[in-house]
């Protein structure tokens, strides 16, 4: 009867690690922030990174991942869902994969750094990559003015505004 019982333990240990894998829920290698650059290292053993960033609604996304040593750069974003959105197309051994899209909602996105044939790939190398935030910068209320203090020979800007109400 106690062989029964593992028996059963040892299916449902390996159906949720099934389900688990086929639902693209795995730990990201990293976060990474807007304008920031990630160098890393795509080989046999570890042939994909994920790299987590936080999107709002509509905000427009420029990625880049830059090739060296012979890798054939690929990558992909999953939406907060874990369902593809974009990816890059084929890229040459030391190319530039690029990937331009817009969120379509408010969420934590993935982004794949991999290889051209994944799993099933042939190269490895080195790579680096950014992603960058492409809206407009956000207008100025034209009625306020931007104020700068110096402070012990340091220059700091306004960093709190209070609006005030009559009552």
């Amino acid at each position: 009867m106690k062989k029964h019982w593992i028996g059963w333990i040892a299916v449902l240990l390996l159906t949720a690690s099934a389900v688990s894998a086929q639902q693209g829920s795995f730990t990201p290698s990293g976060d990474i922030f807007y304008g920031e650059e990630i160098i890393d290292r795509i080989d046999d053993e570890r042939f994909f990174d994920s790299w987590r960033f936080f999107a709002r609604a509509n905000d427009i996304f420029l990625i880049r991942m830059t090739a060296s040593e012979g890798l054939a750069p690929l990558i992909g974003v999953l939406n907060p869902g874990g369902n593809l959105l974009v990816s890059s197309g084929d890229t040459p051994p030391n190319g530039e994969a690029t990937a331009r899209f817009t969120a379509p909602e408010e969420g934590f996105y993935l982004i794949i750094a991999t290889r051209m044939g994944n799993e099933n790939g042939e190269t490895v190398g080195a790579y680096t990559l950014r992603i960058d935030w492409l809206n407009a910068p956000p207008t100025r209320d034209p009625a306020y003015q931007d104020v700068i203090f110096d402070c012990a020979g340091q220059s700091a800007a306004t960093a709190l505004t209070l609006l005030l109400y009559p009552d």
